[in-house]
C-alpha cells in the first residue's frame, strides 16, 4: 500500500506528501477533481486504432481514474506470463486462502483450502469477475497479494503505463488504486499482443461452475459486430468502465470508457464510439514494433484460435488526435471446462438489448452496426503449502462489478423481485442498473433479467432480480430497496 498524506491518499505515483493542511489548500485550487468519487466525473474515453497506434478520440483520456474490474486485466497478464514461462499450466490447481475467500462480490464463493484450476480461474475472471479468484491468483503466482500488486505496477511501467498504480488485484475499491483510460487501452493492446494464444479467452459467453452456467458480464460480445472483448468495470468511485477490443472489415480498433452512469448508458456509448471511429481505422498492414514489457512475438503474424491476425501496435498510444471535438455451495474443483472457441462476430438490432440467455451469440450479418518480484513463497515457486493470507484485510465491502449475470429462464424459479413495469426494455434494463448501483450488497447474489408481458395493445418489459432462497430474503431486499426509494414487490412462481 502507498504512503498516505494524513487522511488524504496518494492519488498518483511520485506525488510528494504535504501537511495535511497544505494539502486541503492546494487540494482547493488543484488537487479538488482527483480526490475520491470526482475521479469518475466526468468520463473518460479514448479510441485508438491498433494497427497504427493512431488516437481515432480522447476525451480525458489521461485524467486519473479508478479502474475497478478493469484491474483484472493486469490479473491475467501475469497469469498468462506465468503460464508462457512454464511456472504453471492450464490444467494446475490454485490454492484459495482464508483472505481470498473472504473477498467481496462479485465473487465464486470459494472456501478456504478449496482449489480451482488455472484454466477455470481464468474464465471466472473473464466472465464473473469474480474477487476471491483474483486475489487467489495473486497469492499463487507472486507470494502474498501485496507482492503482486508490486509486479503488476512494474509491468504496467514497462509498457508504459507511467500513470497507473496497482494496490490489489480485484479492484475493489481503494484510493490509491489509480489508471487512466490511455493506460488501460494499452493494456488491452499488450493482452491481444503479448499472449494472443489465451486473449480468445476474453471472448467466451459463458462456462459451468459447478453444475451453474455463468454468463459474460460484457454486453456489447454477441451484440455488436467484431466485439471479441475485453472487460467491464463497476465501482461507486468508478461509475460503469468498459474495455472493448473490435475486429471487424480488416480494421482494428480498442476503445475504453470509464465512468459511465450506468451500464446501458456506458454500453451505448462504447457502441456509438465503435460505429464513429472504427471506419476511420486502417485497413493496411499493422506496424512491426510492439507494446514493451512483454515477450517478443516470433514472427509478426502471430495466429490465434481462430486463425485471425491480431495487431502489433507501436509502443504506447501517443498525445491524442481527435478527428472532432456470486455464492457457489459445493467444495469439489469446477468439471473440466474445454478452452474458449474463437471469438465470434455477433449481431443485433440494438446494444439495449439484454445480456443473451443462450450459451453463445448469434452470428453476425454483414450489414450489422453498431518474478523478478514473484516472492519465495509463492506457490509457483514452492509447488506445496497454500500461502498464509495477508494480515491487512479489505476495508471497503462494496460490490465491484455492475451486475451477476442473468441466469437462464429455466433458473428463473422460486422468489423474485420485481422494482418496474416498463413500455421500454432499455429504460427497464436501466433500472436494474440503477438497482445495483444503489444496492450492490443486498443484490449481490441476485440474477437481473427482464421479461416481456402483454399489456393491452402493447408490450411491458418486467424488471426483476431472480435467485432469492426463500420469501423473507425477498421481503429483506424489498425493504432495502425501498428505503432507497425504489417500488418493489415480491413474488413467487
Amino acid at each position: 500500500m502507498q504512503k498516505r498524506c494524513g487522511t488524504f491518499p496518494r492519488l498518483r505515483p511520485g506525488f510528494p506528501c504535504v501537511g495535511f493542511k497544505a494539502f486541503a489548500v492546494a487540494g482547493l485550487m488543484v488537487l479538488g477533481p482527483m480526490a475520491g468519487a470526482a475521479l469518475a466525473a466526468p468520463d473518460a474515453a479514448i479510441v485508438i486504432d491498433a494497427k497504427t497506434d493512431k488516437v481515432l478520440y480522447s476525451s480525458n483520456a489521461d485524467a486519473p481514474r479508478h479502474p475497478a474490474s478493469l484491474t483484472k486485466m493486469m490479473t491475467l497478464y501475469l497469469l498468462f506470463e506465468a503460464i508462457g514461462k512454464g511456472k504453471t499450466s492450464l490444467d494446475a490447481s490454485i490454492p484459495v486462502s482464508a483472505h481470498a475467500s473472504a473477498q467481496s462480490p462479485s465473487k465464486l464463493g470459494l472456501l478456504p483450502g478449496q482449489t480451482i484450476s488455472v484454466r477455470d480461474a481464468i474464465l471466472a475472471i473473464v466472465t464473473r469477475s469474480a474477487n476471491d479468484v483474483a486475489v487467489a491468483i495473486a497469492e499463487y503466482v507472486g507470494g502474498s497479494e501485496k507482492s503482486f500488486c508490486a509486479l503488476m505496477t512494474q509491468r504496467a511501467h514497462q509498457m508504459g503505463m507511467k500513470n497507473t498504480t496497482f494496490v490489489n488485484a480485484s479492484g475493489l475499491p481503494d484510493n490509491d488504486q489509480i489508471t487512466t483510460a490511455r493506460d488501460l487501452a494499452t493494456l488491452a493492446l499488450a493482452l491481444r499482443e503479448h499472449y494472443p494464444e489465451y486473449y480468445s479467452y476474453f471472448s467466451t459467453p459463458s462456462f459451468v461452475w459447478q453444475g451453474r452456467r455463468i454468463t459474460n458480464h460484457d454486453r456489447l460480445l454477441g451484440h455488436v459486430a467484431g466485439v471479441n472483448g475485453i472487460k467491464t468495470g463497476y465501482t461507486r468511485a468508478s461509475g460503469f468502465n468498459l474495455a472493448t477490443s473490435v475486429d471487424r472489415d480488416n480494421r482494428m480498433i480498442v476503445g475504453v470508457v470509464i465512468g459511465g452512469e450506468t451500464g446501458r448508458e456506458r454500453d451505448r456509448r462504447m457502441a456509438t464510439l465503435v460505429e464513429q471511429y472504427l471506419p476511420l481505422a486502417s485497413r493496411g498492414t499493422r506496424v512491426a514494433d510492439f507494446v514493451p514489457g512483454g515477450p517478443r512475438p516470433q514472427t509478426n503474424s502471430v495466429k490465434v484460435a481462430d486463425a485471425s491476425a491480431l495487431p502489433m501496435p507501436r509502443l504506447r498510444p501517443t498525445e491524442p488526435v481527435d478527428t472532432t471535438a456470486q455464492v457457489a455451495d459445493a467444495a469439489a474443483p469446477a468439471p473440466e471446462v474445454t478452452a474458449p472457441a474463437a471469438p465470434v462476430a455477433a449481431t443485433a438490432d440494438t446494444v439495449d438489448s439484454a445480456a443473451s440467455d443462450t450459451a453463445a451469440p448469434a452470428p453476425a450479418t454483414d450489414n450489422t452496426s453498431v518474478a523478478s518480484l514473484i516472492g519465495a513463497n509463492s506457490p509457483l515457486a514452492l509447488q506445496a503449502e497454500p500461502p498464509q493470507p495477508d494480515a491487512a484485510a479489505q476495508g471497503d465491502a462494496a460490490v465491484n462489478d455492475e451486475s451477476v449475470a442473468a441466469d437462464p429462464p429455466a433458473a428463473r424459479t422460486g422468489w423474485r423481485i420485481q422494482i418496474a413495469a416498463s413500455p421500454s426494455q432499455a429504460s427497464a434494463e436501466d433500472m436494474l442498473d440503477r438497482a445495483l448501483s444503489k444496492a450492490a450488497k443486498v443484490l449481490a447474489h441476485a440474477s437481473p433479467y427482464t421479461e416481456p408481458v402483454k399489456s393491452g395493445s402493447g408490450t411491458l418489459y418486467r424488471a426483476r432480480f431472480a435467485g432469492f432462497t426463500s420469501k423473507e430474503a425477498a421481503r429483506s431486499a424489498c425493504a432495502y430497496l425501498t428505503k432507497q426509494k425504489f417500488t418493489c414487490l415480491a413474488v413467487s412462481n
